[in-house]
């Protein structure tokens, strides 16, 4: 808990880039604002096949 905050401001102060993440923080606003409504789909698809069971679902 005490090294949440200081360990990535330290890696920015050092000019460490983590090109992956650097990726992915391109696009987490739209995954964000969108996948409530991929989930939601997903979920209706899985339950018109039949699939009841809520662990199926959640899995």
């Amino acid at each position: 808990m005490l090294l949440g905050a200081p360990f990535p401001l330290s890696m920015l102060g050092l000019g460490i880039r983590f090109t992956p993440l650097d990726w992915v923080g391109r696009f987490s606003a739209g995954i964000f604002l969108v996948h409530p409504f991929v989930v939601l789909g997903t979920r209706v698809v899985v339950s018109r096949m039949g699939v009841t069971d809520l662990t199926a679902q959640f899995v």
